[in-house]
């Protein structure tokens, strides 16, 4: 009796052993789930992926919009390039750059430049002395300055016989007989008398009749007059 019961609790202790060594290995349908995770994972990184190509792609549109704020506004102030000027930016230019004597340039609203209030140049007909026009810089517009042998005797630019004898003639012995540029009545009272240089050099008086409606020579003012 004592036998059989060391035997059986022997068995007791081999089935128990037996069922300590069942596999332990996780169920098939656990490891399925566990790669289904791992799939999502993997399709998450390729989200990820797409998210950065697309901020790259949201940065290409900044570039793009750099490019568009390079393109020169006509009216902002800033003078760029195809621009001639913009606003008071008239890139360094004025009326002489355009070889004109003087004036404003201006800046037109297509941003070119204006030379509309700029002055006219010499050649328009006009003698500007405002505009630096006399007869040594602007014939045209002046007249030839004097000269001697210009075929006019200018005392007020110091022709006389000694000095321009081509326009003067040459110096005689002459006298003056009056004061050059002064004035007076003739003697008949009915014209102004003007003392000139002479043919031969010396002053002379030099008459002009008083018109018919003013036919009487009057001192007005220590000024001869032709009056009624």
């Amino acid at each position: 009796m004592k036998y059989l019961s060391i035997k059986l609790s022997i068995a007791l202790f081999s089935m128990f052993s037996c069922s300590l060594l069942v596999d332990f290995d996780e169920p098939a349908g656990k490891q399925n789930n566990v790669n289904n995770v791992n799939n999502v994972n993997n399709v998450n990184n390729v989200n990820n992926v797409n998210n950065v190509n697309n901020v790259n792609n949201s940065n290409n549109s900044n570039n793009s919009n750099n490019s568009n704020n390079s393109t020169p506004v006509c009216g902002d102030g800033i003078l760029e390039s195809p621009e001639e000027c913009d606003g008071y930016d008239l890139g360094g230019m004025d009326c002489t750059s355009f070889g004109l004597p003087g004036g404003e340039l201006s800046c037109d609203p297509d941003c070119r430049l204006d030379t509309a209030g700029c002055t006219d140049a010499c050649g328009d007909g006009t003698c500007s002395a405002a505009d630096g026009e006399d007869c040594a810089t602007c014939e045209p517009d002046c007249g030839r300055c004097p000269t001697c042998g210009d075929g006019f005797c200018d005392p007020a630019i110091g022709e006389d016989c000694a000095t321009c004898e081509p326009d003067c003639g040459p110096c005689t012995t002459c006298t003056d007989v009056c004061q050059f540029g002064s004035r007076r009545c003739n003697s008949a009272g009915n014209g102004i008398e003007a003392c000139v240089n002479g043919p031969d050099g010396c002053t002379i008086w030099e008459n002009t009749p008083c018109p018919s409606y003013t036919p009487i020579c009057r001192i007005l003012q220590g000024v001869p007059t032709c009056g009624t």
